[in-house]
């Protein structure tokens, strides 16, 4: 493996990798037995690794496209005229976009640094896929997209562009997601067409956790918009890896809900849900000892409100909602599994429980101990007294200096993040406005 292009900007650092271990091709049918077409890894900041797919010719000729989970949207909506993708990474959802007879592919891209690459250091490799006259990329995020635009999409794509993290470790639990958010889901079901469908996957992780929460994010969407006859609206399946979500406006209809059950078929997936499914239509493929998904996917979508409180309230992993007061996605922990992270800590890697989550406490603890210490030692070593009489207007004062950076900068930060579209540009205005 070897770097073979980096390039940096104010904010973040890309590298391209050439490697022959770089195969991406997520949930990919097992009934594809071809060698995938050659790729080169691509990294933001040296995280989420995804693949720029090298087109030598058409990418027509790219027949693998077929196999992955998201042809499926195309049996959904075959050939559509409008088509959103978000958040592509290295370009394959826009590459099948293509693939499937999309007439005009939009593509909200919040990196320039992605985009500058697809679209001259690598536009040779990727098939100048960027530059084709089909696709328009606009360089914002999601959100900003959603409010600045007129149009309406036939298919809008969240791409499942960033890397597998087992969300046992609970690293990324703190870090903003503005995209997996209640308003956000929301803002995307405006800009769809009353036929339109939205996609959305994520990795397949177990117990089921991504895809619940998701699942719950897009129904509390719905209440939100006060949609009504959910039930008719979702077409849930799943490979060996990943599960996709898809919501039609205006419901699926018989013979749509057919032509999808047969393709998820003929791929070897398995179905999760639809209007009507049946336990014995589901995990037939990639077997589960029990069908979890197809049980908690119908708990949610049918279920009462009384219910389905008590399922996210008891279940093992934090699925409720994420919304932009609490844009934490990936905060799946809960304080009831600290008693399986201490039972295997240091015995495996942790199948269960959000042992990362736990080391941000530890760090906090740490910091605070450290702090106590080299502001007392000092006055220690000098043989200063302290007198909390004479001295508690200080203590005050300092104490309240902190608390204020974390209970007013912070905050800010967070929600300029959603207004900016980049922590570093949320960073740099607020910490600037606040000590001007």
């Amino acid at each position: 493996s070897r770097v073979i292009y980096s390039k940096e900007n104010s904010y973040a650092r890309l590298d391209v990798i050439e490697s022959p271990s770089i195969k991406s091709a997520p949930g990919i049918s097992l009934q594809y037995q071809k060698i995938p077409p050659p790729q080169y890894g691509i990294t933001i900041d040296g995280d989420n690794l995804s693949a720029i797919t090298r087109i030598e010719n058409d990418v027509a000729e790219l027949e693998f496209f077929e196999f992955l989970p998201t042809s499926i949207f195309f049996t959904a909506k075959p050939a559509p005229e409008e088509v959103l993708v978000i958040e592509p990474g290295g370009g394959m959802d826009v590459a099948g976009a293509l693939y499937f007879g999309g007439e005009n592919i939009y593509v909200s891209q919040n990196s320039s640094l992605m985009v500058d690459v697809l679209k001259d250091g690598f536009s040779d490799y990727s098939g100048n896929i960027y530059n084709d006259k089909k696709v328009e990329v606009f360089e914002v995020s999601s959100r900003n997209f959603s409010k600045i635009t007129d149009r309406k999409f036939d298919l809008i794509i969240i791409s499942l562009s960033d890397s597998f993290h087992p969300i046992s470790a609970g690293a990324y639990s703190l870090n903003e997601n503005y995209l997996y958010t209640v308003e956000s889901i929301s803002d995307l079901m405006a800009i769809l067409k009353e036929d339109g469908v939205l996609a959305v996957t994520r990795w397949v992780q177990f117990p089921p956790s991504e895809n619940l929460k998701v699942l719950s994010t897009l129904y509390e969407s719905l209440e939100y918009l006060q949609i009504g006859k959910i039930p008719k609206k979702v077409f849930a399946y799943r490979s060996w890896s990943t599960c996709t979500t898809l919501f039609k406006k205006d419901g699926f209809a018989e013979n749509e809900i057919n032509s999808l059950k047969e393709e998820v078929k003929k791929l070897n997936f398995d179905i999760v849900y639809y209007n009507g499914s049946r336990q014995d239509e589901a995990n037939i493929y990639s077997i589960l000892e029990e069908p979890y998904f197809y049980n908690y996917y119908k708990e949610i979508i049918e279920g009462s409100n009384s219910s389905r409180e008590v399922f996210y309230k008891n279940y093992y992993f934090n699925i409720y909602p994420a919304r932009d007061d609490r844009p934490y996605f990936f905060n799946f922990f809960r304080f009831g599994q600290i008693p399986d992270i201490i039972k295997y800590f240091g015995k495996s890697t942790q199948p269960f429980g959000g042992g990362g989550y736990l080391i941000l406490m530890i760090a906090l603890t740490v910091s605070i101990i450290l702090s106590l210490f080299f502001i007392l030692m000092p006055l220690r070593i000098k043989k200063i007294n302290i007198s909390i009489r004479r001295d508690f207007k200080y203590i005050i004062y300092f104490f309240c200096l902190g608390f204020g950076f974390f209970f007013i900068e912070l905050p800010f930060i967070q929600k300029f993040i959603l207004v900016l579209g980049k922590p570093a540009y949320a960073l740099s205005v607020v910490l600037f406005s606040i000590m001007l």
